[in-house]
């Protein structure tokens, strides 16, 4: 049974440092609050001409709290929207940052990997090595 995070690991900080839980910023930034159709309401061509027009991020920022003090940041892909050449360039810089945050929590809490051929979830043993995940990704 998973404890609480503050009895496993007293200071949450010295394992993921304040400024790698902060991620880069996007170059687009700006352009976020410009006024974009629901996808739910307007056909995908106009969302994709309006976004690439106006340079408006495909990908906004995400917080996963840690404790009542910090919280880590990612990328979150707008469902409806491209990515544009500033999305990816941001997502491939970041990358290192975010599987350094991802190993220690597979470090420290573990993770089940799932195929399309597991019936059950006992089936998966516990993995605690972020590169067995990602093998396990690359089958």
């Amino acid at each position: 049974m998973m404890g609480n995070i503050n009895t496993l690991l007293p200071d949450i900080k010295s394992f993921i440092p304040v400024e790698q839980a902060i991620a880069p910023k996007h170059p687009l930034a700006k352009n976020l609050q410009l006024p974009i159709p629901d996808p739910r309401k307007a056909k995908p061509e106009i969302i994709r001409a309006i976004q690439i027009r106006e340079r408006i991020p495909g990908i906004v920022k995400r917080l996963i709290p840690l404790d009542s003090d910090l919280s880590w940041e990612y990328w979150w892909c707008v469902p409806g929207r491209l990515l544009l050449p500033e999305d990816v360039e941001v997502l491939n810089k970041d990358l290192p940052r975010l599987e350094n945050i991802v190993a220690k929590l597979v470090w420290l809490f573990g993770g089940c990997c799932f195929s399309n051929q597991t019936k059950y979830q006992d089936e998966s043993q516990a993995v605690y090595d972020w590169q067995q995940v990602k093998e396990f990704a690359r089958q």
